[in-house]
């Protein structure tokens, strides 16, 4: 779901263009976006295919029933394609017009950017080693919610560990999200108001994309493109 549709509630002909640039990536590699879950990385299908393109490593995407039958350079343009349609501001990404003639190689590709990335109400983010976990949920009154990260032990048993709003829950009749903006901050918004109810404040601007990441620390981090060094976290 496009980011700007999740967060505001705006769908243009850009949206249109998101959803379409998902299914190509989904075509690529064989696997479902929202069923996708990168384990190492934590990252949606999306994240996961920004991750090998920017590693110089898209043609790992690949199905493997399809590999024997494809071109390289037609598998590395349809990947491109699909990563500049998922951009996560509307304005970057391509009109379709544009994407037949890239498709049909009439017109140069541009460097993709970061993909959008957000969490819903109802989705979450899990650490590599599956003992935390980060999303929304209700502790004592049902209809307040709050966005946390909780431990959970080996019979099943859950801890809240940090929680982002404690002072200021959302309604259950709102819809949550957690959004990492393309300067690496991290906005917890109210999407029936837009208005942010939290956020990192992160002071260093993020270059070449940033992710965020749930460690098996239990920490939340948002790490300053594809390395994994601590010194690239931004938060």
């Amino acid at each position: 779901m496009p980011p700007e549709y999740v967060v505001h509630g705006q769908y243009s002909m850009k949206s249109d263009v998101f959803s379409y640039g998902a299914i190509v990536l989904e075509l690529v590699s064989g696997k479902k976006n929202r069923q996708f879950s990168d384990q190492e990385h934590n990252l949606n299908l999306l994240g996961h295919a920004w991750r090998l393109w920017s590693n110089e490593r898209p043609l790992e995407l690949l199905d493997e029933v399809l590999k024997e039958g494809c071109t390289r350079s037609e598998v590395i343009q349809c990947i491109q394609v699909g990563l500049l349609c998922v951009q996560q501001r509307a304005e970057d990404r391509p009109d379709m017009s544009s994407v037949v003639l890239m498709l049909n190689g009439e017109k140069l590709l541009p460097k993709p950017k970061v993909p959008g990335q957000s969490i819903q109400d109802g989705e979450t983010l899990v650490s590599a080693g599956g003992s935390f976990e980060l999303g929304f949920f209700s502790p004592g009154i049902p209809t307040n919610r709050y966005l946390g990260v909780w431990y959970r032990d080996s019979s099943g048993n859950l801890t809240v560990v940090w929680v982002a709003n404690r002072d200021i829950p959302i309604q259950s009749n709102s819809s949550g999200v957690l959004k990492l903006t393309e300067n690496g901050n991290l906005q917890l918004q109210n999407g029936s108001t837009n208005s942010t109810i939290w956020s990192s404040n992160t002071s260093v601007k993020a270059s070449g994309g940033s992710i965020a990441k749930l460690l098996d620390s239990g920490n939340l981090v948002v790490q300053n493109g594809q390395s994994t060094e601590e010194e690239n976290f931004v938060w």
